[in-house]
């Protein structure tokens, strides 16, 4: 399913609002770089693997906003990289009360390496606001369909052996409601992505 196109009008509401934080001491040089969907997307109802190897629900996200990633831990450069520049991003919501400040949610594609201990270790490195979940294929595949994303493992796969995963680069963007409003497509950059969620959070009447 291909990512929808900001219209001219969300694009305009975009630069309302960067004007509107740049009056409140916020950079408005920074680029637009979020792609706003039409109207926000509910997410199927499904059941993952959480960090601590019990069943993670995605009402589990509801109340801030979150940041969704498709990735693997034995990724070399692409997935610590963009978690990097999200943890990065992180930093500049510390001013918000900590129930308003986003999270960033790390989904691995690849469950038969990403364990829950692997998964929990890997998510340490880039802070406290940062979630690691798993699960099995179908559910990955149907989650993952949801946002437009795709991944796609070797035909065979030995978890023994070394091997890599091809996998989306973009960023997804979630409401307060849980539901799936924006992508944020590379080259990223922690700046441009923190005031775009900001700007963003104003748009969806969730005023930071």
């Amino acid at each position: 399913m291909p990512t929808p196109r900001p219209t001219c009008q969300i694009r305009h509401a975009l630069c309302l609002v960067a004007a509107l934080l740049a009056g409140c001491g916020r950079p408005s040089e920074a680029p637009t770089v979020a792609t706003l969907l039409p109207q926000a997307r509910p997410l199927p109802a499904v059941t993952l693997q959480g960090s601590d190897g019990l069943p993670f629900l995605l009402t589990h996200l509801k109340g801030h906003p979150t940041l969704v990633f498709f990735g693997f831990t034995s990724c070399p450069d692409l997935c610590p990289t963009t978690l990097t520049t999200l943890a990065q991003a992180s930093r500049q919501w510390e001013d918000l009360p900590s129930k308003q400040q986003p999270h960033i949610l790390f989904v691995s594609v690849d469950p038969l390496r990403d364990t829950a201990a692997t998964l929990a270790a890997y998510a340490q490195h880039f802070g406290p606001h940062v979630e690691a979940v798993t699960g099995d294929l179908a559910t990955l595949q149907r989650l993952a369909a949801a946002f437009g994303a795709l991944f796609a493992l070797p035909q065979e796969t030995d978890p023994s052996r070394s091997y890599s995963v091809t996998h989306s680069s973009q960023v997804y963007l979630l409401n307060r409601a849980g539901q799936f409003v924006a992508v944020f497509s590379p080259p990223h950059d922690a700046d441009s992505i923190a005031l775009d969620v900001r700007r963003i959070m104003i748009l969806q009447g969730e005023r930071p």
